[in-house]
């Protein structure tokens, strides 16, 4: 099934328990293909996606694997915050293990940041003023327990 208009979907963490916050991915497309035999879908054109207040923008399809509920960029993807900016080569978002792995050419952006200065010491402040640039080759990401985790290959952090 091949379709040409604008398409939504809306993607969900699976919790057996109904009082844990789930944070949905909002999709939106200009093209959807569907295909039943591997419950797999794939959304192009102008896509996008958001989850809370970041806006991922593919390079390419975005893949939903419907079954196990994952969420793959695998032509790249730019992302943008209020906080930060992110980009790739691939992206995978397991959504039932709070989980993500970005490869190739990973680069973060930390934006400089005004806090007012009884919150943090002067050496935090003039750190926090200027942007951080962080490279490397993979990022795995995942969250326990509301706690975020990182593990990076090659790293190198720069700040200006």
């Amino acid at each position: 099934m091949k379709s040409m208009d604008s398409y939504q979907a809306t993607l969900i963490k699976k919790e057996s328990d109904p009082s844990i916050k789930r944070e949905p991915i909002f999709i939106k497309a200009d093209t959807l293909r569907y295909f039943d035999s591997t419950k797999k879908g794939y959304m192009g054109g102008h896509a996008q996606f958001k989850r809370e207040n970041t806006t991922v923008f593919p390079r390419g399809d975005i893949e939903l694997d419907v079954q196990n509920n994952i969420v793959s960029l695998p032509s790249g993807f730019r992302a943008i915050s209020q906080d930060f900016e992110v980009s790739a080569n691939k992206l995978v978002i397991e959504l039932d293990r709070n989980y993500a792995e970005l490869y190739g050419r990973v680069l973060i952006t930390k934006f400089a940041q005004k806090l007012p200065s009884a919150q943090i010491d002067s050496r935090e402040s003039e750190l926090r003023s200027k942007p951080t640039f962080l490279s490397c080759d993979s990022l795995f990401f995942w969250m326990k327990e509301k706690e975020h985790h990182f593990e990076m290959t090659s790293l190198n952090i720069r700040q200006v």
